[in-house]
């Protein structure tokens, strides 16, 4: 066999999921927290779309287009700013609202296709999900260059609020084994929607007037001294903040009921606690206030990796460690670059953060890589074509 077929074979039998895992996904049922009101309004818009796609497409190729969709809906905005804090061209955020939008049509007509098809399987659960979790990062840093939030706290702030949001929606489904992705009639359909329509009113009118300050307008003389120094957007941004805790804490009460082990519970939320410390870290680098787009990039594809994780974790019934590996690389890469910075020439100092960017895609891509493996070998099925594999037939062990 071929070097490429051994590897396959190394990343199939090392795997994640353990074997036990594997028999529990084998018999995986998905269950869902039910529907909000406006995901009852565009189901008929969805059923519509859905109509429209070939039998022979692959439901996994529509949530892998859609994830591709998210991640050019910032990279658009690349080559104006690295820093989220400079005015983009306003085509950028229609184009971001478009593509946002696709994505969003595209994940909610992934599953209706794969029903249609008679293709649904644990491991297009686990790839809408994973990716669901990997987009948010984009959706954060477009809504972080709107905003133009640059190297501030909020930055760091809002990244980690859509991404606990997730990750919290996630360990609720560990322990409840129903995925609740709205609560009352606000939930990720609409949230993904507002995004959109700050997008687009970003476009139209500029990020001058989404970040104007809100002492010039005519209510800024009954505002109290507080507030004086506030912008448009930020009486929205720290109620998102609040809402998020919020909603945290009702889908933690909800867990916490539903467990035998509350302690163990809790501590599933350790790689959270070390993300935000490692973001406070590298806050204080030079490289946060120059690259804080790409600094947040990174520490996004590690958390939607430990989110990936867990989604493993809910399908397969396998225990979610407290302790992730990936989460102490990122705090402690954040003080070996507080360490040397002063020390290290800034062309060195760059090349190896670029080189650290890339090791947390290289990291998720490879865990990917391996548990599609796992999972396609077990079910026999194929991750991007419609249809079971052929029976393998045995073959003579090699001399």
């Amino acid at each position: 066999q071929s070097t490429w077929g051994d590897f396959h074979l190394y990343l199939s039998e090392m795997g994640f999921i353990t074997e036990q895992g594997l028999r529990a996904l084998e018999g995986y049922k998905y269950k869902s927290g039910g529907y909000s009101a406006l995901d009852n309004i565009l189901n008929p818009f969805w059923e519509a779309c859905v109509s429209f796609v070939p039998k022979w497409v692959a439901p996994n190729l529509l949530t892998l287009i859609g994830a591709l969709l998210m991640v050019s809906s910032f990279a658009v905005m690349l080559p104006f700013d690295f820093g989220l804090s400079k005015n983009v061209p306003s085509w950028c955020f229609f184009v971001a609202a478009l593509f946002q939008f696709a994505y969003q049509t595209l994940d909610a007509i992934d599953g209706k296709h794969a029903r249609n098809t008679k293709t649904s399987s644990p491991l297009g659960q686990l790839f809408d999900h994973s990716l669901d979790a990997f987009s948010t990062t984009f959706l954060a840093l477009t809504l972080c260059q709107a905003l133009r939030l640059g190297d501030s706290l909020n930055t760091i702030l809002l990244s980690f609020a859509i991404q606990v949001g997730f990750f919290a929606c996630t360990w609720n489904e560990m322990h409840t084994e129903t995925l609740h992705t709205h609560i009352g009639n606000f939930g990720v359909t609409e949230s993904e929607l507002l995004i959109i329509a700050i997008l687009l009113f970003t476009g139209a009118f500029g990020q001058d007037t989404i970040g104007y300050p809100l002492a010039k307008t005519p209510i800024g003389p009954y505002l109290p001294s507080f507030a004086q120094g506030l912008r448009f957007y930020e009486p929205f941004l720290y109620l998102f903040f609040v809402c998020s805790i919020l909603t945290v804490l009702y889908l933690a009460a909800d867990s916490i009921k539903h467990t035998h082990n509350r302690v163990k519970a809790i501590s599933q939320f350790l790689p959270v606690v070390l993300l935000f410390i490692g973001g406070l870290i590298w806050r204080e680098t030079a490289l946060f206030h120059k690259y804080p787009g790409l600094l947040m990039l990174a520490g996004g594809v590690i958390f939607s990796l430990v989110i990936a994780k867990m989604i493993i974790c809910a399908l397969t019934k396998m225990d979610f460690p407290a302790v992730q590996l990936e989460t102490f690389y990122v705090v402690l890469a954040g003080i070996v670059f507080r360490v040397i910075e002063p020390f290290c020439p800034v062309a060195v100092r760059d090349l190896a953060f670029f080189g650290f960017v890339i090791s947390a895609f290289a990291i998720h891509l490879l865990f990917a890589h391996g548990v599609i493996t796992q999972i396609t070998n077990r079910l026999g099925i194929y991750c991007f074509t419609v249809g079971r594999r052929p029976a393998e037939v045995p073959s003579k062990k090699r001399e």
